[in-house]
């Protein structure tokens, strides 16, 4: 019985220790990313959001290319088209709405979303889902 004990907490202290191990070292490696990086951006802020931005577009521009190779031109754009008319239609609507304009808001919604089923219907076509 006192083996049987010892062993179970064995096991449980090691599983303890582990994960108090685990987090020190999150701890640490978030510390140090985490503290340059706020240094950076509390000391030159300009400069750090110019890198910020650049990796955001850096990774944007990458899934784009990455989608152009495996899909094909035709059915990229074909994409890109749904997504950009979609996108600007919400856009243009939040903001004849903010300017309290709602009829001509939900017009720009209909027209975005007519825009983009037509976007579809071309593309199905050439068989583009």
């Amino acid at each position: 019985m006192a083996g049987k004990f010892t062993e179970d907490s064995g096991r449980f202290l090691s599983a303890l220790g582990k994960i108090i191990l685990l987090a020190a070292v999150c701890a640490v490696l978030g510390f140090g990313i985490v503290w340059p990086l706020w240094k950076w951006a509390t000391v030159s802020s300009k400069s750090y959001t110019v890198a910020v931005l650049s990796v955001c577009a850096l990774g944007v521009l990458w899934i784009l290319i990455r989608s152009f190779r495996k899909v094909g031109a035709f059915r990229f754009f074909i994409r890109v088209g749904k997504i950009v008319s979609v996108a600007l239609g919400v856009f243009f609507a939040a903001y004849f709405v903010l300017k309290s304009q709602r009829i001509l808001g939900a017009a720009v919604l209909i027209v975005s979303f007519a825009v983009c089923y037509l976007i579809s219907l071309g593309g199905k076509k050439h068989g583009v889902k």
